[in-house]
């Protein structure tokens, strides 16, 4: 597809060419064409073919392929560890398990309508075992949306324990959030962190209104450590709801940190699970 564009691109310029030629002749019938015309359309000829190489090497960054999706993945991890959004030795190399792939411009009515670019979906594990569930917008090569799942480890500590309905298990529940994120961060630190990646210029956090969770909830002080956020005497589902500032949209993104049996669980982007 881009070598026919750069070939029919290529079949304009020399047309034009000609078409120069012939009407100098017309002008001039017994005269040679001017050397300086000459020159000029070759000049013309030459920037022409150069923007066309451009623009197809430009075009050819966009993700097309799920190898390049997971490679695009990793990269992008690595940015979120440099950038502080992960913990520093958050493990970024992934054994993938499936990528999809997903073509629609707009997003169901229950995403309110977000109009978003095609995405891969990719779902991995990394080397520490932590479940890495991330979608790769293909036009900018950012994630727009990750969920991190880490299990707990020996010598974590247990905040409580809890009776499965039958009484025959026991669940335990960890505060090990400092292996998705650094655990000094407050939830103003990670909404300004978020802005700068995907470009915005600042954010605005809201109250977060859910029928399905049964939430209506005022917006968090900025200055509250992210992983104090859900209670540390229960089970939490609630979330955060941010707007950017320079988002044409206007269109929330959601940010949950939650506390499973064995694991924690972070949440981001410009989806949520009930939304």
């Amino acid at each position: 597809m881009k070598q026919d564009v750069f070939f029919d691109a290529m079949g304009l310029v020399c047309g034009a060419y000609r078409q120069e030629a012939l009407n100098s002749m017309k002008e001039k019938e017994t005269k040679r064409l001017l050397p300086r015309r000459i020159v000029r359309t070759a000049l013309l000829a030459a920037v022409i073919v150069c923007l066309l190489i451009v623009g197809v090497s430009a075009s050819s960054a966009v993700i097309t392929t799920p190898e390049q999706a997971e490679a695009a993945a990793e990269r992008e991890l690595e940015n979120w560890k440099t950038r502080g959004l992960l913990a520093a030795d958050f493990d970024t190399a992934l054994e993938v398990s499936g990528i999809t792939e997903r073509k629609t411009e707009v997003a169901p009515p229950y995403f309110f309508h977000r109009v978003w670019y095609a995405r891969y979906t990719i779902h991995a594990r990394n080397g520490s075992g932590d479940y890495v569930n991330l979608a790769i917008d293909t036009k900018s090569g950012r994630i727009k949306w990750l969920s991190v799942e880490a299990e707990a480890k020996e010598g974590d500590a247990v905040l409580w324990t809890q009776l499965s309905a039958d009484g025959e298990d026991e669940y335990r529940f960890y505060d090990n959030f400092e292996d998705i994120f650094p655990r000094e961060l407050t939830v103003g630190d990670y909404c300004a962190r978020l802005g700068d990646y995907w470009g915005f210029t600042g954010y605005r956090l809201a109250p977060t209104v859910d029928a399905v969770y049964g939430l209506d909830e005022t917006a968090p002080d900025e200055e509250l450590l992210l992983c104090d956020v859900p209670p540390k005497d229960h089970q939490d589902n609630s979330y955060l709801t941010i707007y950017f500032e320079g988002d044409q949209e206007n269109m929330p993104m959601y940010l949950q940190v939650t506390r499973f049996p064995d694991r924690v669980c972070l949440m981001v982007g410009d989806i949520h699970m009930v939304g």
